[in-house]
C-alpha cells in the first residue's frame, strides 16, 4: 500500500512540476539599405507624376546680372562767378587809391616793388587800362537814398541852426587788387604767321586780396575784368602769371580757372626758399570771355596769385 502511494506521487503529470517553456525569441531587425543600392534604385525607377493637388516647387529663375551702365557725366559746375556785393565796385587806379595798392601788396606778397612799379599806373596809358582795384563802400553806391542801407554807424546827423547837416561817409577802402603789363607776343612758327596775326600777352604782376573779403571771389572778377579790358583794347589772345613753387594753393586757383602749367624756372624767385616758379597761361577765346575757366569749391581762399615780376625787381 505505502509503495502504491509512492508510485503514484512520482507519476504526477509534469505539467505541474515543470515551468512553463519561455516564448520564442523576437525576431532581429532587417539590416540597414546600402546607400549605394539606394542611390542606385532611385536612379532606375520612373519619377511618378505629381498629383492635382500635389504643387510643385520651382527652383527661382536665374538672375541675369545687371548690365554695367556707364556713370553719368557729373554736370560742371557753373562758370560764371558769384556777383560782386552791391558794397563792391571795380575801378581803375587813381591818384588816392594807388597807396592803397601799394600798402596791401606790401602786407601779402613777399616781395617788394619800387615805386616805378606803381607809378608807371598812372603815368602809362596801357598799364592803366589792365590795373584794377576793388572798393568797398560801408554805404552801397546803388542804394537808394532814404533806404535802410543809406547810412551807416559812421554816417551821422548834427542839428546846428535847426539845420540837419549830414557827415560825409567814409571814403572807400581798397580790399583786392591787380596789376598787370602786357608782353610782346611770342615767337611763332612761319606758318601760324601767315593764318594768324600776333597778339601781346597779358601777364599778372601781382593780385591779391585781403583776408576778410576773400570769399566774395574778388580777385576772379578783377582777373575777369582785366582779361575782358585787355582782349577789348589792345587784342590779348593769352594769359599767364608765374606762381611761387611753394603756393600750391594759388597753383591750384589757377588751375580751377583755365591755366596750365607751361613749365617750371628754377631760380625765378630769388629772395625766396625755395626759389622756383610756375609759369601758368591759358588762351582766351571769344565765348570764353564772358565764362572763363571752371569755377568749384571754395573761392578766392589765397591771398597772393601772382608774385613776381623780374621787369622790376619782383623775383
Amino acid at each position: 500500500m505505502l509503495q502504491t502511494s509512492i508510485s503514484a506521487w512520482l507519476n504526477k503529470p509534469r505539467a505541474v512540476a515543470e515551468p512553463p517553456p519561455a516564448p520564442p525569441a523576437p525576431p532581429a531587425p532587417p539590416a540597414p539599405p546600402n546607400p549605394k543600392s539606394l542611390t542606385a534604385k532611385a536612379s532606375t525607377e520612373p519619377t511618378t507624376a505629381p498629383t492635382l493637388h500635389s504643387t510643385p516647387t520651382l527652383p527661382p529663375p536665374p538672375q541675369r546680372p545687371a548690365a554695367q551702365t556707364t556713370p553719368p557725366t557729373p554736370v560742371p559746375p557753373s562758370r560764371k562767378p558769384r556777383p560782386l556785393p552791391p558794397n563792391i565796385t571795380l575801378e581803375p587806379v587813381t591818384p588816392s587809391t594807388l597807396p592803397s595798392l601799394r600798402r596791401l601788396n606790401s602786407l601779402l606778397l613777399p616781395i617788394p616793388y619800387p615805386q616805378k612799379f606803381y607809378d608807371e599806373i598812372l603815368s602809362d596809358p596801357i598799364t592803366s587800362s589792365i590795373t584794377l582795384v576793388a572798393l568797398w563802400h560801408d554805404t552801397p553806391p546803388a542804394a537808394p537814398a532814404g533806404s535802410a542801407t543809406a547810412t551807416t554807424p559812421d554816417s551821422t546827423t548834427t542839428d546846428t541852426s535847426h539845420e540837419t547837416v549830414r557827415s560825409a561817409p567814409p571814403k572807400p577802402r581798397v580790399v583786392a587788387g591787380i596789376r598787370c603789363r602786357l608782353l610782346p607776343a611770342p615767337p611763332s612758327s612761319p606758318t601760324s604767321s601767315l593764318t594768324s596775326p600776333s597778339h601781346p600777352v597779358l601777364y599778372i604782376s601781382t593780385l591779391a586780396t585781403l583776408s576778410p573779403y576773400r570769399a566774395h571771389g574778388l580777385a576772379t572778377h578783377l582777373l575777369y575784368a582785366v582779361t575782358l579790358a585787355a582782349h577789348t583794347r589792345h587784342g590779348v589772345v593769352q594769359v599767364c602769371a608765374h606762381v611761387w613753387e611753394a603756393n600750391g594753393e594759388a597753383l591750384a586757383w589757377y588751375k580751377r580757372r583755365g591755366f596750365v602749367v607751361k613749365s617750371k624756372e628754377e631760380g625765378y624767385y630769388r629772395r625766396l626758399k625755395p626759389q622756383g616758379a610756375w609759369a601758368v597761361g591759358r588762351r582766351v577765346g571769344v565765348g570764353e570771355l564772358v565764362e572763363m575757366g571752371a569755377f568749384a569749391g571754395k573761392e578766392d581762399t589765397g591771398g597772393e596769385k601772382g608774385i613776381g615780376d623780374k621787369e622790376y625787381g619782383g623775383g
